[in-house]
């Protein structure tokens, strides 16, 4: 679960700097949010995929040896 908290933290990180550019457009706040925010918002897409991909995996792990054993999980 930590791996999400890690994702969620970092989506927020990057939208309070996409709502910064939204505030006032300057040049340095259009500079952070291409090389910051962006970058960010992608990492945290990527960590969350990647979690729901071991959860699926975890759990159909535990059913298949639930459906060898006999019993329902």
């Amino acid at each position: 679960m930590s791996s999400i908290r890690v994702a969620i933290a970092l989506a927020a990180a990057g939208l309070v700097l996409c709502l910064w550019l939204l505030a006032g457009v300057t040049w340095y706040t259009f500079m952070v949010f291409m090389l910051v925010a962006q970058p960010l918002m992608l990492l945290a897409l990527v960590i969350f995929v990647i979690a729901v991909v071991r959860e699926v995996r975890r759990r159909d792990t535990a059913l298949t040896r639930a459906e060898r054993a006999g019993g329902a999980p």
